[in-house]
């Protein structure tokens, strides 16, 4: 049997801000969307690379994940971002923004 996982209210999809950025129109590129999420006040940059979420970046669905590291084992926490909060609010932003 071929289970899916499905988004709802109780099972969020959590997502990369790559994958993030192939889910607006027009697509937009990581690099660029981590700037604009650190210019809107939704993450700030680790010392040792990567980002967290703010208090505010919390509140479109920014969270720590364990993510399995390659090559070695163990796992490492990456920030993923609900799929359902962030994209609509940055297709808003894109919309309403054409100098961003």
């Amino acid at each position: 049997m071929d289970i899916k996982h499905l988004p709802s209210s109780d099972n969020d999809e959590y997502l990369t801000i790559t994958q993030i950025g192939e889910r607006l129109n027009p697509p937009q590129r990581a690099r660029f969307l981590n700037k604009l999420l650190l210019k809107r006040g939704l993450q700030v940059s680790k010392v040792s690379g990567g980002y967290i979420p703010t208090p505010k970046g919390e509140e479109y669905g920014g969270k720590m994940c364990d993510v399995p590291m390659h090559h070695v084992e163990g796992s490492t926490q990456s920030l993923k971002w609900n799929s359902s909060l962030l994209v609509p609010y940055l297709q808003n932003e894109f919309n309403n923004n054409q100098h961003l």
